[in-house]
């Protein structure tokens, strides 16, 4: 057990720290628990209402897309993104977004048991920040989507107390099952064309 402090709210994360006095959730974290709580991390969920993702960033784009590109259900990581973005946005509200979002997160933490588990273990403060590798590294910590860390420390909370994690709609978020998906193909519609 370490005896520093966890990093303040309001304080500016060092990546050196990173493990140490607060998780960075980031895909390049120095903790396994900071890469997995990433969006681009590998961590399947199944969605009571819109089925199967292989990753938060592809739920994300599939959402910011109208729901109606299924080839983005079972990528992750870079490839996710990069599906995502080549794709025409199609609005929806902040708040029905955010609550879907905010799902996806219960789901993706409660049907991962190892996830589960080392989430529940930690007591270190959730911050989100990515370093620019210069001399000296910059860290950049948007604060835009800083309500996806506070949804996980609210379910870190919740699973810490033993309570059952609840989705928006009030069912509990454990009763769904998941299966894993091994790769990450490019679907045919998101190949590179010259």
């Amino acid at each position: 057990m370490s005896n520093v402090p966890p990093l303040a709210p309001d304080a500016k994360p060092d990546p050196e720290m990173d493990g140490v006095d607060h998780i960075n959730v980031y895909s390049k974290a120095r903790t396994e628990l900071g890469q997995a709580l990433s969006n681009f991390a590998h961590i399947p969920f199944s969605h009571p209402k819109f089925g199967f993702f292989a990753s938060m960033e592809a739920y994300w784009y599939w959402l910011g897309t109208g729901m109606q590109h299924d080839a983005l259900r079972r990528l992750y990581g870079a490839t996710a993104k990069t599906a995502g973005i080549r794709l025409m946005t199609v609005p929806m509200d902040d708040a029905t977004f955010k609550k879907h979002i905010e799902d996806g997160l219960r789901l993706k933490v409660v049907q991962n048991a190892k996830l589960c588990q080392a989430l529940k273990k930690t007591t270190l403060p959730l911050r989100h920040y990515f370093v620019h590798r210069i001399d000296p590294p910059v860290v950049n910590e948007p604060r835009k989507h800083y309500w996806q860390m506070e949804c996980l420390e609210a379910i870190r909370a919740t699973i810490q107390e033993g309570r059952s994690v609840l989705l928006s709609d009030g069912s509990p978020a454990e009763t769904l099952t998941i299966r894993e998906v091994p790769e990450n193909p490019t679907p045919t519609e998101f190949a590179y064309r010259e």
